[in-house]
């Protein structure tokens, strides 16, 4: 009775009153068709902005002049659509204009170094434990400089990157009172039996 189900199943692995009733099941199976629903999906636009638009990269500022000026050619129907972008682009002129002023107003310029000149380099890596340690490495010795950037090589031995890159905003002068960094890990506190000279 096994032999003769239907597309290959097996049942061999069933005892015989299960697999007559599987068998049963098998054979009784008819698909039923899927009913279509009458249901349509419309999508109704109510008004002519765009359902998709690609992000502009821009300040909030000069996006604001823009889509103003977008606006009123989509409300007004101009055809004057160079006019208009004209008048936004002298817009954003102003605005950048206006935003370096203030930039530069309250900028205080870098010092210069010389190559060869000894500096000590901010520590631009915190961690845990690190908030109480110097703020400043050093000494290095400047390498290489181009435009305000400079790469600095450790003289001595002390904690910090052996060659890195800097720039100027991160540095400061060398002065030897600053004293080797040798000590650069948690502060005194109290009596440890190291007399700290000043």
């Amino acid at each position: 009775m096994q032999e003769d189900v239907p597309h290959g199943t097996d049942l061999l692995h069933l005892g015989k009153a299960e697999a007559e009733t599987e068998e049963n099941l098998t054979m009784a199976y008819k698909p039923v068709k899927k009913r279509i629903s009458p249901v349509e999906m419309k999508i109704l636009l109510t008004d002519d902005n765009p359902v998709y638009e690609r992000p502009r990269r821009m300040f909030y500022a000069d996006r604001k002049i823009v889509d103003d000026g977008e606006r009123g050619y989509r409300r007004d129907g101009c055809r004057e659509g160079e006019e208009v972008r004209r008048q936004a682009r002298e817009n954003i002129v102003v605005i950048q204009e206006e935003n370096q002023r203030t930039f530069n107003a309250n900028r205080r310029t870098e010092p210069e170094y010389a190559i060869d000149e000894l500096v000590a380099i901010r520590r631009t890596q915190y961690g845990v434990g690190l908030k109480l340690k110097p703020k400043y490495l050093g000494p290095y010795k400047i390498v290489k400089m181009r435009r305000g950037r400079y790469t600095v090589e450790k003289t001595g031995v002390h904690e910090g990157p052996g060659r890195t890159p800097t720039m100027a905003e991160f540095m400061k002068r060398w002065d030897p009172s600053f004293g080797p960094n040798e000590r650069a890990g948690w502060p005194n506190v109290g009596n440890d039996g190291h007399d700290e000279q000043t």
